[in-house]
């Protein structure tokens, strides 16, 4: 919101690294636990509202996570922002709780509607 309580929309470049190292296995399937970091830098432009800074925020991301399924995982994760601004600077830090699904749509298509099943014709 600006100083004139309209709301406007503000455009980031947005760049993010991020580390994901299984630790019970050697690739990401059901039952592997895995470490993750990112850093992600955000960038802004037309800084006008808040902050005449180019570079607008920094996040960054450490934590582990569990496959519960090939396609299910779980994150737990610690997170600190930073965010420069002209007369002070705030940081925030935040518990994550992540849930993810991959391939939802494809693993319901599967399961509504499997493929058949080939006979073994072998003689």
């Amino acid at each position: 919101m600006n100083e004139e309580g309209v709301y406007e929309d503000k455009y980031r470049y947005r760049q993010m690294l991020k580390y994901v190292k299984p630790l019970n296995g050697k690739v990401l399937r059901k039952g592997v636990v895995y470490m993750l970091a990112t850093e992600e830098l955000l960038f802004k432009p037309n800084a006008k509202s808040e902050g005449i800074t180019f570079f607008d925020r920094n996040r960054f991301e450490i934590g582990v996570g569990y496959l519960f399924t090939d396609n299910i995982q779980f994150e737990l994760a610690y997170l600190n922002e930073f965010m420069p601004r002209d007369d002070y600077n705030e940081m925030y830090n935040a518990l994550e709780i992540t849930l993810t699904f991959n391939n939802p749509l494809t693993n319901l298509k599967n399961t509504l509607f499997p493929k058949p099943q080939e006979d073994d014709q072998t003689e």
